[in-house]
Parts: structure tokens; sequence; C-alpha cells
């Protein structure tokens, strides 16, 4: 891989107006009915502001590739904003999903890479059944009705063994070396439904030896096929998802962590908690440019601006907002990218 250095000179020019913070947005709705205008909106009213948007067919990519008929064109459109990209999500179970499966989503999701248009079963597939095991919401396998959600976002237990037995190929200091920070992402590169990279939900925080090093060989398959997800020079965005401060060695095989995913409640008692340590609790500053921050349930008499204002003041990379528990609402998208560009 080139160094951080030659990467930046190659793009320095397309980022200097390029807001440091960006958006993570995760699209769990289904796009059918103008359902994703309102992102659409955002991306064109908001250049400056890098979306990274979270791909969610079913629990991950599906059985099939390309996706439905509503993705292509869903995926498509957000596609043609140079200031999208798109994320596909793969969920790990905590690092105790079977390694071969997760690798098995991406491949999926890595073969809508060729998709050209020529595939005419494409446009014949329906969605009939959504079935979501996002933390937050599922959908009943049976009724396609949304499930209630669970009291608590952020995952309380994690698995300490997994079945994985395969060697890392790279070491923690290169990869840490290799991976550029939030704030040197060039445009986007896509075309088609082709991804930037993969959204690892559930993954763990841990600093067991093996939950690391399955999520260093998730990662280091993203990145063996950075062809298919391109981003960066030669690398593929990753993102973990522990919903809260993971173990610093994760940050040597992330692009991104989301550090924090829970209620605006849950986010007020641990800024509370961690005032004089940090905006994160747990996540030194260092960090930052490399964290995530992901707030629901936030209540309509809150100020946006004020949270999202202090995310970008130290440098947070990616932050979003939503008043619902399950992010089926996108109508703070644009309120999430006004907070940025203002603050």
């Amino acid at each position: 891989m080139p160094s951080l250095t030659h990467y930046l000179a190659l793009t320095l020019a397309s980022v200097a107006s390029v807001s440091a913070t960006g958006v993570i947005l995760p699209l769990y709705t289904w796009p059918s009915d103008g359902a994703w205008d309102p992102v659409y909106d955002a991306l064109a009213a908001y250049p400056e502001v890098d979306f990274y948007v979270i791909v969610n067919p079913n629990s991950g990519p599906g059985d099939s590739s390309p996706p439905a008929f509503e993705y292509i064109t869903g995926v498509s459109t957000l596609n043609s904003y140079a200031n999208a990209h798109t994320i596909g999500y793969v969920r790990t179970n905590w690092a105790d999903r079977d390694i071969d499966d997760v690798k098995q989503d991406i491949d999926v999701y890595s073969r809508w890479a060729s998709y050209s248009g020529s595939d005419s079963s494409a446009s014949k597939r329906s969605h009939t059944k959504r079935k979501y095991r996002h933390s937050h919401s599922c959908w009943n396998e049976d009724t396609d009705t949304e499930a209630e959600p669970t009291a608590s976002t952020t995952p309380t237990g994690f698995i300490t063994t997994t079945t994985t037995t395969s060697t890392p190929t790279f070491t923690a200091t290169a990869a840490s070396t290799s991976i550029p920070s939030s704030t040197s992402i060039p445009p986007n590169q896509n075309t088609g439904i082709t991804l930037s990279g993969i959204f690892f939900d559930e993954a763990p925080n841990s600093s067991d030896e093996a939950q690391l090093s399955y999520m260093q060989e998730a990662a280091e398959y993203v990145q063996a096929h950075s062809a298919h997800f391109p981003s960066t020079a030669n690398t593929s965005t990753v993102i973990f998802n522990p919903g809260t401060a993971p173990d610093a060695a994760y940050f040597n095989y992330a692009t991104h962590i989301v550090d924090f995913e829970s209620t605006y409640d849950a986010w007020l008692g641990s800024e509370q908690k961690s005032s004089a340590a940090g905006l994160i609790d747990g996540v030194e500053d260092s960090d930052y440019s490399k964290s995530a921050i992901i707030i629901n349930s936030v209540p309509e008499n809150v100020d946006y601006a004020a949270v999202v204002g202090a995310a970008v003041e130290r440098g947070v990379g990616m932050v979003y907002l939503t008043s619902d528990f399950d992010y089926k609402s996108l109508t703070s998208v644009g309120d999430v990218a006004a907070a940025i560009l203002g603050a």
C-alpha cells in the first residue's frame, strides 16, 4: 500500500473544502416509494459533507447478487453523488458468527461491483420480506411486521470464543499506518451499485485475542478485495460497530469504529461520566478521527447543533442523531449535515 504521505499528496486538492466530520447513516429502510428521498436531498444540499450510508438489504446482502431492483436503483442513485460513500452491512454476532459466513456476505457485496445493468432477472425480483437482525430492531420472519425493540442498544455481553483458526497476515503496526484518517477521504469513486466498504455490526470490544484476530481477519478480507470496494487509494472503508468504546487495538484494523450507539439519555449519562476525560467515554482523543457516534431516541427539543458541534470540535470522524429508535425515520439527515457545516 502507498504511504500515507503519498496518499495525502494525491488527494489534498479533492478534500480541501470537505468537512473532517461526516454523517454516518444506518439506512435500514427499504428503497421504495420515495423512502430514500430525504437522503438524496441532503446529499445534494450539503456537498461539502461526506455521508457514509450503510445499506442493509436483508440482515446483510441476502443471497442474491445483484440485489433486488429497488436496491439497484437506490444504491445507484446514492453513488451518483460525489459525497456519498455506500457501505454494506454485515453482522458478526460479537465474533461468534462463523467467519466463513461473514466472508460469504463480503463476497456477495463485492460482486455488486461487476453489475452492469444487463441482468434482466434483477428487475424482476421484488422485495417480499425484510428480516433485519440489527440490535435495534428486527422483522418478524412470517408477518413482515416490525418487532418491539430491545430495551438497550448497547451490547452487555460479549462472546469470548471463536471458531476461526486462521493466522492474520498483517501486523497491527503495519495495518495502523496504512489506513488514512477521515480527514483524507476523496470524493466517491463508485459507479452503479459498487460499494465503498463494509460495516461490521455487533462487533466485539474486548481485548480477547480470539475476538481481535476474528475482526482483523474480517477487515483484511475486505482489504484483500479493495478493487471491489474502492474508497481511498488501495484502502476500503471498514467500520466496526461495538456500540461502545473498544480495546484500542481494534483501531489498527478499522478505518472507523462506532464508539457510541445508544439513546440520547444514555449519551447524556456517558457525557457526564466522561467530562473529565473527553467526549467519548473510554476513547483517547487521538482516536477521535476514526470514531463514530450514533445517537437515537433524540427528543424533539434537543439542539442538534450543540451535540454535533461538540463532536466536530473534538474531530470525531462521523456522527448521526435521529429521533427514532430503529432508524426508520430519515427526517434528521439534513439537520445533522447542516449542524456539521455550522459548527
